[in-house]
């Protein structure tokens, strides 16, 4: 509509003073605005994905429940109907098992195994390998989706972790947190960033200020110095 009647308008320009051609210009802003909404939209589709016959409680079902959830997840995200979500695969003591792998052991006792134990880290590397793969299967969902001038994963940011540094002595220092996406250009992907000395704490706040809100604390006042500005683009 704008192209249709750009002549129109710049002749309109030219007789408007400056309040009412500030009234024009706020005025077709926002149907730019629109206009650009509806590009982002266009091509997906809105419908809930399809829901297979199975047993959600059943060990083999794990994964594609998972994987499930995560396609319920971008059509959330692509039907515009929520902003965020959290994915929990399974609670701060989780006793899944990885018959799948090769391995009968239960997660949370291989995880309480000595540093020492060979064999115990060995199938860990292999239990957090099926979680990345996982975490792939998420990050090519919402790169499949096309949004603006790239896709849907430009304009988001994915953080994949857990709450302990190490698991069989608890730690909680020297965390390692994977992100993805970069928020629509926010923060600078592709790179292995340290920032030891700092919490986890600053990283939530550097996401809140990437979704637009501009406070610089998150959770208790004492554990925050402010956003992770190495992070950002």
């Amino acid at each position: 509509v704008l192209d249709f009647v750009k002549g129109d308008i710049q002749k309109l320009q030219t007789k408007l003073g400056k309040d009412e051609l500030e009234r024009l210009e706020a005025h077709l802003e926002s149907v730019r605005d629109v206009e650009h909404r509806l590009e982002m939209m266009s091509g997906l589709s809105c419908q809930a994905p399809e829901q297979p016959s199975i047993d959600h409680k059943k060990l083999e079902n794990y994964g594609a429940v998972g994987e499930l959830q995560m396609d319920l997840l971008t059509a959330a995200f692509s039907c515009d109907m929520v902003r965020y979500a959290t994915i929990l695969w399974g609670g701060a003591t989780s006793g899944k098992r990885f018959p799948s792998l090769g391995f009968d052991d239960s997660h949370h006792t291989l995880s309480h195994a000595g540093d020492s134990d060979s064999a115990a880290k060995g199938k860990l590397i292999e239990i957090n390998r099926w979680y990345a793969e996982r975490f792939a299967y998420l990050l090519a969902k919402l790169e499949s989706i096309p949004e603006g001038t790239g896709t849907m994963l430009d304009n988001t940011v994915i953080l994949w972790g857990n709450e302990l540094a190490v698991g069989n002595k608890h730690t909680r220092r020297d965390h390692r947190w994977v992100m993805a996406g970069n928020a629509g250009g926010f923060f600078q992907p592709g790179r292995l960033v340290d920032v030891s000395g700092r919490t986890n704490n600053d990283l939530l706040v550097s996401i809140a200020q990437a979704m637009g809100h501009s406070i610089s604390t998150f959770g208790a006042d004492k554990y925050c110095t402010g956003p992770l500005t190495a992070l950002h683009a």
